[in-house]
């Protein structure tokens, strides 16, 4: 006669499925940290959407000159940070 399966029988079996869970949910967490990481860069590159709708702070704050070089180098379509075009000679 067989004796019955013991409770440490049991999880054995159910250890392998569990610790192979955990291991996928840690990669997924690995990989979604990553991709976070990697959306927060910062290119540092001005917008049209930015541009456009922080208009009046940037006239406010920088000047209509600083605003006109933004406006500038969005329409020659030219990839440059804010500072650059608030501070071009």
């Amino acid at each position: 006669m067989r004796a019955a399966a013991g409770p440490s029988q049991n999880v054995r079996r159910g250890a392998v499925p569990y610790l192979v869970n955990l291991l996928a949910r840690q990669q997924q967490y690995r990989c979604a940290r990553e991709e976070r990481e990697a959306a927060m860069a910062i290119c540092g590159v001005i917008t049209t959407k930015e541009v456009l709708r922080h208009s009046a702070t940037i006239v406010r704050e920088f000047g209509a000159a600083a605003y006109l070089r933004c406006c500038k180098a969005i329409v020659m379509r030219r990839r440059t940070t804010f500072l650059s075009c608030v501070f071009a000679p």
